[in-house]
């Protein structure tokens, strides 16, 4: 593991999930579920937000034109304000997978996952909504 390099975990040509934390094995599942369904969605763990490495976030999101992040944390301030960051200006479809805007809580992981949907049938959902 080198800092600010990130880890190409799937390739995938029709789409590009990144995905850090607990959400990368939730994206992994994802990715192969899509895949049953003829969609190659190509994962990314970032392995640090900051640095990130942006220019392999930018050369999938310029290849393949859609990016869903996932994250266990706030959307605002974290992995996905970055990658917003990394891919601005590119003619893309972008969602996302992450807390949205309001206080956490404290409990087990498997509850928070269903509390706020962090779960792979989500970041499907994310990507069929964005390719349709």
């Amino acid at each position: 593991m080198t800092v600010g390099k990130a880890a190409v975990l799937r390739e995938g040509s029709d789409g590009v999930i990144v995905a850090s934390g607990i959400m990368v094995h939730e994206a992994m599942q994802a990715a192969e579920a899509l895949a049953k369904e003829g969609v190659e969605m190509a994962v990314i763990d970032p392995i640090t937000v900051k640095p990130l490495d942006g220019e392999l976030i930018r050369s999938y999101a310029e290849k393949t034109g859609l990016v869903v992040t996932a994250e266990n944390h706030n959307y605002i301030g974290g992995l996905t304000s970055a990658v917003q960051d990394a891919v601005i200006g590119l003619p893309l479809k972008f969602g996302y997978v992450a807390v949205e805007d309001a206080f956490g809580e404290v409990g087990p992981v498997d509850y928070l996952r269903g509390r706020f949907d962090l779960t792979s049938d989500h970041i499907v959902r994310v990507v069929k909504e964005l390719r349709s």
